[in-house]
């Protein structure tokens, strides 16, 4: 069983960025820990992660074969409260803010359904208020009741909140 808690303690334990030795001390393990995940997810150079790419592929490939998951994504409000450079979400970017009521989020679920989609991916700017949050768990109620599986790109909110999903 998946322990958000062990997680958050494990990742506060180990987030400092690994030393280039242990990176690739990491990567030469056949088998990595929760621990050695976490050391790898906050490095940052590009040679290191080139090889940690190159490793994740090939253990995707021989869990999960060469599969392809189709679905389609759904844009659902672009508030954020992040800065990210590389988003057009960005909160720093003058764009007009909008957030589809839940009814035209039923009706594009319901249009994407009929076109034959069964799996949709729910995406957001990164909107980490309260309104935000009650406004995800009602569109994730409403994709529930539409499709047999559907995903989620969104921040990270507090354990206690995400249990409530």
């Amino acid at each position: 069983m998946f322990n958000f808690e062990e997680i958050a303690r494990l990742y506060e334990e180990n987030k400092s960025k690994p030393s280039r030795e242990e990176a690739i001390e990491i990567l030469n393990k056949e088998d990595l820990s929760d621990k050695d995940y976490i050391k790898l997810l906050n490095c940052d150079a590009l040679d290191i992660l080139e090889v940690a790419a190159r490793k994740a592929k090939r253990l995707t490939e021989a869990y999960f074969g060469k599969n392809i998951f189709l679905y389609i994504p759904l844009y659902i409000s672009n508030y954020c409260s992040s800065g990210c450079i590389y988003c057009g979400y960005s909160c720093f970017n003058k764009i007009e803010r909008r957030r589809l009521s839940l009814d035209e989020v039923e009706d594009e679920m319901l249009a994407i359904k009929r076109k034959g989609f069964n799996s949709i991916l729910l995406l957001t700017g990164e909107d980490d208020t309260k309104e935000g949050f009650e406004y995800l768990k009602s569109a994730i109620k409403i994709a529930k009741n539409i499709f047999l599986k559907f995903s989620l790109k969104q921040v990270l909110y507090p354990l206690k909140d995400i249990r409530n999903l």
